[in-house]
């Protein structure tokens, strides 16, 4: 029991200290790209960035006291499917180049290759619409917001053993089980495990995605 405890009191800590963040740093020149803002790929990034509320950066932009830590890493993921087909993802990164956040596939059909490369950059972009949320000024020890914009929840079923959440569109359920440790419940939201814990009066569920921790807002009703 006591193993457990430390178990989820170091994830906790974890969880606690990955800090949202304010800017984005967008690179002048993406991994297959043969020059700076090849097919105006970068200006469109950095352009999303900038409407979903953070400030963004070109890389040579930044000065050399800039701590890059601070700010969230943009890189593309591009996969030619066949001749017919053009895929691309958006991966959002830390400093230690982990994955924070990773778009749904972006894909086109257009043979001409500007045409399929915005198109399917575009499309990548659309499905993060919204989903990251920018870091706002916070006192010392305060916690900021979490990455994933908050979700309503309704209980749905209680037992001595466990509990279940459904969401209001009853797309996603979180089932939780008790813990040694107060307010934290071991938790899966579908198929993914994870941490359900209350943290000054308010509901979150936390989980490992490629190496970094995601946290979203849980509204109980």
């Amino acid at each position: 029991m006591k193993k457990n405890c430390l178990v989820l009191t170091l994830l906790l800590t974890t969880i606690l200290v990955n800090a949202q963040k304010k800017y984005v740093i967008v690179p002048n020149k993406f991994s297959f790209s043969v020059r700076n803002n090849q097919y105006n790929l970068n200006k469109t990034v950095k352009q999303f960035f900038k409407s979903e509320g953070f400030t963004t950066y070109f890389e040579n932009e930044i000065s050399k006291d800039f701590n890059k830590c601070d700010a969230y890493q943009i890189s593309l993921k591009r996969e030619k499917n066949n001749s017919r087909s053009q895929s691309m993802w958006v991966l959002v990164k830390d400093c230690n180049d982990n994955v924070v956040f990773k778009s749904e596939e972006g894909k086109s059909r257009f043979l001409e290759t500007s045409r399929a490369y915005n198109e399917s950059l575009k499309r990548a972009l659309k499905s993060i619409e919204g989903k990251l949320v920018v870091r706002k000024v916070a006192s010392k020890g305060e916690q900021v917001s979490p990455i994933l914009k908050s979700e309503v929840f309704t209980f749905k079923k209680k037992t001595t053993k466990e509990w279940v959440l459904v969401s209001e569109d009853q797309v996603s359920k979180i089932v939780g089980f008790k813990s040694s440790l107060k307010n934290v419940f071991i938790a899966y939201k579908n198929k993914t495990k994870g941490l359900f814990f209350k943290s000054k009066g308010f509901w979150f569920f936390e989980y490992e995605a490629n190496g970094a921790i995601v946290s979203q807002k849980i509204i109980v009703k």
